[in-house]
């Protein structure tokens, strides 16, 4: 090897070397939070907060650990971001604050946003908590945007973002991204009696482990002039193992009028698994344009109690699956006044409809045919399942109507 090429060999290293040594460094660098307003860093994010004015931004940097990287937002109205470079990384360790969240914004003092970072949630934890029983920033909005939640540990089990009793708002949970065994992932809890204003925009939730409950998100005590809206989310259960809870579920509580579009929610594959559960407390669902794929149970409608007032609006849809092995839909009507539950214009997998999953036979026989099966034959698509005795389809009170349906897929339908 001659003496030029071993000078080069060593330029060259060196150039590499020189490269790679600052960024090995910045990730040593111990976190830290600057405010721009007053040009001080902080060691830690409750102190920063401590020190902050109304509408202040501060820009966390580096990773926080331990009770530096958990705050009490009592007083504080602003905005707390990721700074330059690395993501703002908040590890609190593997103990829960004595709060019940990393960040608890349950008494902010008004508009709050939390953007960018990266937040480590301990075992049996909330990573952004807004708690008006707990707390006094009852109706203050929230917005919570493209932060990475993650368990601490890979057995970690917690909820993202939890509401409990607020109001008013509005609450902007938007493009998140939540990975992890979910308990659920996000937790939209009203207060049943005040209005309050949320939406529920491009978060990308993936449940992990068997560990919490599995759902992705949990909406209820949703009062009337409320303005709910889930939309344009990626659900994803966990597959045949690890999906045993419900992509969207709102069987906790009352709702009215909430909005479910353009969702994807898939692999609630095990045997408890469920893309999207309602029951009679929920008045005036829109549940229209998303892909229900690969789910034990698609959708679950469960009005054995009740009827509501106002009966949901399931349409274009994409409801998929194995017809052999999982459901599309199941509805279980009240048993004193059994009512057809409206699903047409779905997709059901299948250009034949979807099928009876026992009795009778789908999609129903109309006279006049509006739909091309015979009256004695069924789709080939996912099987449809009333779950209380009687014809699936058929036209029969209680059944479910599917006819007209959709006999190619649903477009623009999903996330």
């Amino acid at each position: 090897m001659t003496k030029r090429r071993v000078a080069r060999m060593m330029l060259a290293a060196g150039t590499v070397g020189l490269l790679i040594l600052p960024a090995l460094v910045y990730t040593q660098v111990t976190g830290r939070v600057l405010n721009p307003r007053l040009r001080v860093t902080y060691p830690d994010l409750q102190t920063a907060v401590n020190n902050a004015g109304p509408g202040d931004t501060l820009l966390v940097s580096g990773t926080l650990s331990g009770a530096n990287a958990v705050a009490d937002l009592t007083g504080f109205t602003g905005r707390i971001v990721a700074g330059r470079g690395l993501r703002g990384t908040l590890d609190p360790g593997t103990t829960c604050p004595a709060s019940g969240a990393v960040i608890d914004a349950s008494s902010r003092a008004g508009a709050v946003v939390i953007s960018g970072l990266k937040i480590l949630v301990p075992n049996g934890c909330v990573g952004v908590l807004a708690d008006a029983d707990t707390g006094t920033g009852d109706g203050n909005p929230l917005t919570v945007q493209g932060v990475l939640f993650v368990g601490k540990t890979a057995t970690s089990v917690f909820t993202a973002i939890e509401t409990v009793d607020e109001f008013g708002g509005p609450f902007q949970f938007l493009q998140n991204t939540i990975t992890g065994q979910l308990d659920p992932g996000i937790d939209l809890d009203g207060d049943g009696a005040n209005a309050i204003e949320a939406s529920l925009f491009r978060n990308r939730i993936t449940n992990t482990g068997t560990g919490g409950s599995g759902n992705g998100i949990n909406i209820a005590d949703i009062p009337m002039g409320s303005t709910v809206t889930v939309q344009r989310n990626l659900i994803d259960g966990g597959g045949t193992t690890n999906g045993i809870g419900t992509g969207v579920d709102l069987t906790g509580g009352s709702t009215e009028g909430v909005l479910i579009e353009r969702n994807t929610i898939r692999n609630f594959a095990a045997g408890t698994g469920v893309g999207f559960a309602m029951d009679d407390d929920d008045e005036g669902v829109v549940f229209r344009r998303n892909v229900v794929n690969n789910n034990e149970i698609g959708i679950q409608v469960d009005f054995s109690n009740a009827n509501p007032t106002t009966f949901p609006t399931i349409t274009l849809n994409n409801i998929t699956g194995s017809p052999t092995t999982q459901v599309g839909l199941e509805y279980t009507p009240n048993g004193l006044t059994p009512t057809n539950l409206d699903a047409t214009n779905n997709f059901w997998g299948a250009s034949s409809g979807p099928q009876a999953a026992d009795t009778g036979f789908c999609p129903e026989f109309t006279n006049p045919p509006t739909c091309t099966t015979a009256a004695t034959a069924n789709g080939s698509g996912m099987p449809v399942n009333r779950n209380a005795g009687g014809d699936d389809c058929d036209g029969a009170a209680g059944g479910v109507i599917t006819c007209p349906f959709r006999t190619s897929p649903v477009f623009p339908a999903g996330a």
